[in-house]
């Protein structure tokens, strides 16, 4: 992906195209929080290895994520074809100039091209990145039942100021689906399609740590062996339980026994309104 289509975009979701990334860095936040399910043998994993599961992008709920699309509106001008048959030049399928004037000939098939280069760009994203979700909120009603196994599951607390955390990117929520031109990919803009989502998920208020499978390393990205990545020792630093959570008594166990200098809270629905406190039940 090349470059950003400023049709149809608002004015909000052009200068964030055209801006630099984000980071936890430097946001105000002190902690962010990853919510997961009961799964005990996960959650042992992290706390003996560091090692935490990042999630192929086919596997997110919001069947939109992570699935670019690429602007069919130039195709509608014999201008805008030649733009794209321009832009699709530079890639090696696509130089020889007899394969382009077939192309200029033939806008129906120019336009399945584009098309099937925006499934393959899906399929692409989700072969070789991998995703971590976080929030710097910690009391999300619908996140604990969405993500945490309608609060039978736990959340982990993690700490900016470590760099790996620090470099989380901030997600971009908008009204409008993002298109991009066809071209030469731009590691800003890839990136920013993997960040961007409809503004329904605002209250989320996500940060994601992006990371590639090993067998496709880029750049200076993290690498994940069967989808987990390592974490620094000082990364995590505390566990939320949830209210409804039935294995306390192991988590602590765990904690104890792997991980003993992160805190341990056990959150508690409050009876009197929507809402849950928190019990602190281990310190280092």
């Amino acid at each position: 992906m090349k470059a950003i289509s400023s049709k149809s975009l608002s004015d909000a979701a052009k200068e964030y195209f055209q801006s630099p990334l984000k980071h936890a860095a430097v946001s105000r936040h002190q902690s962010l929080y990853h919510y997961q399910g009961s799964d005990l043998i996960r959650l042992k994993k992290t706390l003996e290895t560091g090692l935490i599961w990042m999630s192929a992008p086919n596997n997110f709920n919001d069947p939109w994520d992570c699935k670019p699309w690429f602007d069919l509106g130039p195709l509608d001008s014999a201008e805008g074809r030649d733009l794209v048959i321009q832009q699709l030049s530079a890639l090696d399928s696509w130089k020889e100039e007899t394969i382009q004037e077939e192309l200029r000939r033939n806008p129906v098939l120019l336009k399945h091209i584009v098309e099937e280069m925006s499934r393959e760009s899906t399929i692409v994203f989700n072969r070789e990145y991998r995703v971590y979700c976080l929030t710097p909120n910690e009391n999300n009603l619908l996140m604990w039942s969405h993500y945490a196994d309608n609060h039978k599951g736990l959340c982990l607390q993690f700490d900016v100021r470590c760099q790996q955390i620090g470099e989380a990117y901030k997600v971009h929520y908008q009204e409008q689906l993002p298109t991009s031109l066809v071209g030469a990919a731009d590691d800003q803009e890839t990136i920013k399609a993997l960040l961007t989502k409809s503004d329904i998920w605002a209250y989320e208020e996500e940060y994601r740590l992006l990371a590639r499978d090993y067998l496709r390393p880029l750049g200076d990205f993290p690498l994940t062996v069967g989808n987990y990545a390592k974490l620094d020792d000082t990364a995590l630093i505390g566990i939320v339980i949830g209210c409804q959570n039935p294995h306390i008594d192991e988590i602590l166990e765990m904690v104890v026994r792997y991980k003993p200098d992160i805190t341990v809270r056990s959150a508690l629905r409050l009876p009197h309104k929507y809402g849950i406190g928190y019990q602190t039940i281990h310190t280092p």
